[in-house]
């Protein structure tokens, strides 16, 4: 069963911990800019989104490239690189809809998500969960319960405040 990373916004404080580990655990150096995740900051709204490769099932990313360096793994549905075939051309990071592709600055190559092999560290070091990585025939279900929880949330603040 293919897997996914999930985002809650919500739960994100912003304190950049999965771009210190992604980047240690793809260059073990800590580089936020290095980072194969990176968390947007809302500067007026007060919310940090995590953004990070969503792995579609028809990548547009891999759609762009000329020359089939970005591939979907048959086995796990992965949307991969190889570095090897790449021109360089940044076909890919322009393609992402979610600006999700991007370039190492110290090298100047496609970086993206490619899940850690199956076990990403950005997720095991959030201290908020606002990543978590889990099947993608339970995402619905999980955002689902996180909408949940928020609506019961929010009326209970409603009927404090009836009472006040």
């Amino acid at each position: 069963m293919n897997r996914v990373l999930i985002t809650f916004p919500e739960r994100c404080t912003g304190c950049h911990i999965c771009e210190l580990v992604c980047s240690f655990e793809k260059t073990r150096s800590f580089n936020p800019k290095r980072s194969r995740i990176t968390i947007l900051e809302d500067e007026q709204q007060g919310v940090s989104i995590p953004v990070a490769c969503r792995h579609c099932t028809v990548p547009l990313c891999m759609e762009a490239c000329p020359t089939a360096a970005l591939y979907i793994d048959a086995l796990d549905g992965v949307v991969l690189f190889d570095e090897g075939a790449c021109i360089g051309c940044r076909n890919c990071v322009l393609a992402c809809p979610f600006g999700a592709v991007s370039i190492d600055p110290l090298t100047s190559d496609i970086i993206k998500c490619d899940l850690c092999n199956g076990n990403p560290p950005c997720v095991e070091y959030c201290p908020r969960d606002a990543i978590v990585y889990a099947r993608a025939d339970r995402v619905n279900i999980m955002i689902k319960g996180a909408e949940a929880v928020r609506l019961r949330e929010a009326m209970q603040l409603t009927n404090r405040s009836r009472r006040a």
